[in-house]
């Protein structure tokens, strides 16, 4: 039986929550949850000691994307806005992925990243020039820094109840969110996720 413990911040507490209630649950695997909600990257909470036969699953950097005054919850129409898009610079992300990588070196066990989940893509009045293609190429510096033999990246469209298609689209996978960050339904995200997870 696998022990899945789950590191991150909102969107691991929703997947951890959702894997609880999948068939296998307490037979076929078991899941931990270290996430806490809001949390940046510094103040994530790790397993202290894992087992060889463990998957650690990091959703890592999503309330690092940008800064929290930049962000905005509109009571409203309950949908957290961006206000401002000021990338953070290159020598922010190398101690990050620095950090990152120090953490993974850290857990003799196999380990799996979920990339940043597309945020704040919410309506024309926030819509920033830039702010969706920043998203991307974190993912693709994630992806190329960290894809490794002991380290798994998964592109979290990938886990998306979508085709390959669907998933490529900003509409389709907004129609998805509920305010703007978080999914309506993380079940789906955990039953694809269970059939891509390294054996």
């Amino acid at each position: 039986m696998h022990r899945l413990l789950i590191v991150g911040a909102s969107h691991g507490q929703r997947l951890y929550e959702a894997l609880t209630t999948l068939p296998g649950y307490g037979t076929a695997f078991t899941a931990v949850n270290y996430c806490k909600r809001g949390k940046r990257f510094c103040d994530l909470e790790w397993p202290l000691s894992v087992e060889k036969s463990d998957i650690v699953i990091i959703i890592p950097f999503g309330n690092d994307l940008t800064p929290r005054a930049n962000v905005s919850y509109c009571r409203t129409d309950r949908v957290i806005h961006l206000l401002k898009f000021v990338p953070f610079s290159s020598d922010h992300w190398e101690k990050l992925y620095s950090s990152l990588q120090k953490r993974l070196d850290s857990l003799d066990c196999k380990k799996v990243l979920i990339d940043n989940i597309y945020r704040h893509l919410c309506c024309d009045t926030h819509r920033f020039s830039g702010w969706l293609t920043y998203q991307k190429q974190l993912n693709k510096q994630l992806k190329a820094r960290f894809s490794s033999l002991s380290c798994f990246v998964i592109d979290h469209r990938r886990l998306l109840p979508l085709s390959y298609n669907q998933s490529k689209s900003v509409l389709a996978h907004r129609k998805l969110q509920t305010d703007s960050v978080h999914f309506r339904d993380y079940r789906p995200i955990a039953e694809k996720l269970l059939k891509r997870l390294p054996c």
